[in-house]
């Protein structure tokens, strides 16, 4: 990513600056990071994001334990 000085003297320049936005990887892996906080597995944070081809969520998820059984 470029800092602001650098977009900002590009725009001086009169080139059309760059699009600051992530791509569409780094968005998906900055989500999946962002579900892995939830994880409570003490051994691994892992977090997960299921994407259409036209970059629409499909699903999330993350490690975690097994929900706990209701007493009998």
């Amino acid at each position: 990513m470029t800092s602001i000085t650098d977009q900002l003297a590009t725009l001086a320049d009169g080139a059309p600056a760059a699009d600051p936005r992530l791509n569409w990887s780094e968005w998906a892996m900055g989500l999946a990071t962002a579900v892995a906080a939830r994880a409570d597995c003490s051994r691994a944070h892992a977090g997960a994001v299921i994407m259409t081809a036209d970059m629409r969520i499909v699903a999330t998820g993350f490690k975690g334990l097994r929900r706990a059984r209701p007493a009998a």
